[in-house]
């Protein structure tokens, strides 16, 4: 299931932003992930088997439900994004996602995803057990490349 953003965007403001600025959109986003997520394992697929996943704001979208919702995630897919708000909420902190396998790619001098918040990112997750793996990639602009892709269809491929 691949929902798509009304408007072309789940919120309205930049991602790191404060969460109140991009409300209530953010909720009504999160929400209808966790509806395709509780759907899927309502109907028999285990979380080992559900990938979450997207680009730019589906990317923060995604890391932000299952930072909020761990679960051992076949993988959770950012390609160029981060974490949502002003600064990352350290409530996470304590929050067990022992085998949940993140994956974010980004570059280094994305306009819209700041580094800083990529590595902050990557950080938080590690700190709560995720396996995580981090691929900057100089110069490049915001846009999805070949190895995000070969990173993706050989994650993807490991399912079966």
């Amino acid at each position: 299931m691949a929902p798509e953003a009304y408007g072309r965007q789940w919120y309205p403001q930049r991602f790191t932003v404060s969460v109140e600025q991009n409300e209530p959109f953010l909720t009504s986003a999160l929400s209808l992930v966790d509806s395709l997520v509780m759907h899927a394992l309502a109907a028999g697929v285990s979380a080992e088997k559900l990938v979450l996943g997207g680009f730019s704001q589906g990317a923060c979208l995604a890391l932000e439900y299952a930072a909020q919702n761990p679960r051992p995630y076949a993988a959770v897919v950012a390609l160029s994004g981060g974490l949502i708000g002003e600064t990352l909420d350290t409530s996470r902190d304590g929050k067990d996602m022992t085998g949940m396998t993140v994956f974010l790619g980004c570059s280094d001098v994305d306009p819209h995803i700041p580094l800083a918040r990529v590595q902050e990112s990557t950080v938080l997750f590690e700190q709560a057990g995720a396996t995580v793996a981090e691929r900057i990639y100089h110069g490049m602009p915001h846009t999805i490349n070949e190895d995000e892709l070969n990173w993706l269809g050989e994650r993807l491929t490991s399912l079966d």
